[in-house]
């Protein structure tokens, strides 16, 4: 379903009532994508988990739980964090690319500083280093994720439009990537996805947005994403 209306209408205090509403059936699961901490109260109120997407107080760790999601979803995000800056994916970094994790996991690293230990290109290496000691520090290089779900789960994305392109790709690919361990809780609970904008709103109003993402990428969004059970 589709909110429409114009700013100050309700439409942020109605989603909080739906929430609410659904949340009468038992284990239910709410997961929310918000922009301009609309969810914040209420989200408080009920003791939801809030995660700031891309702001500092939510660091994110893509390569601490290969042991579960398995080293191929490293090897996947490593290529598009590679490719991304414009590194080259020559036949020798894909191979090293497809080592690493594996070596990463068995020196019992998690964190992306770590990974960088194990790197022996230049470019990959050149690639990391913002998210490690540069403007992008702590994005990426937590040793463990801050995913600790409850009933109402809220990704405040407002901070991503803050970041430059490679960043907000990754961290949107990333936490996507994620529903690999969120699945299995859905299928034993009722669950909805709401989504205050959505892929359509960058499409219409990329300004607004403060993303100004390339088509394609809006593209892979729409693709990647769970599908929505409301928009607003």
């Amino acid at each position: 379903g589709l909110i429409f209306g114009p700013t100050g209408a309700g439409k942020s205090v109605l989603l909080s009532l739906i929430v609410a509403g659904f949340l009468r059936y038992r284990n239910a699961q709410v997961f929310v994508f918000d922009k301009g901490l609309s969810m914040l109260g209420f989200t408080k109120i009920v003791e939801g988990t809030h995660m700031n997407l891309g702001g500092g107080d939510t660091p994110l760790a893509p390569l601490s739980d290969l042991g579960r999601l398995g080293i191929e979803s490293g090897v996947e995000w490593l290529i598009d964090f590679a490719r991304l800056p414009d590194v080259p994916i020559t036949t020798e970094l894909r191979r090293e690319i497809g080592s690493a994790p594996a070596a990463h996991q068995a020196n019992n690293y998690r964190s992306l500083g770590e990974f960088a230990e194990l790197v022996q290109s230049a470019d990959l290496r050149a690639a990391i280093e913002p998210y490690v000691s540069g403007a992008q520090t702590g994005l990426f290089d937590a040793s463990s994720d801050p995913f600790e779900f409850s009933a109402v789960n809220v990704f405040e994305t407002s901070a991503l439009g803050d970041g430059d392109k490679p960043s907000r790709v990754l961290t949107l690919d990333y936490v996507f990537g994620y529903w690999l361990a969120v699945r299995p809780k859905i299928a034993k609970s009722p669950t909805i996805f709401l989504f205050d904008r959505y892929s359509y709103d960058m499409a219409l109003d990329p300004r607004r947005f403060r993303m100004a993402l390339p088509t394609k990428v809006i593209r892979w969004f729409t693709l990647r994403a769970p599908k929505p059970d409301l928009i607003r």
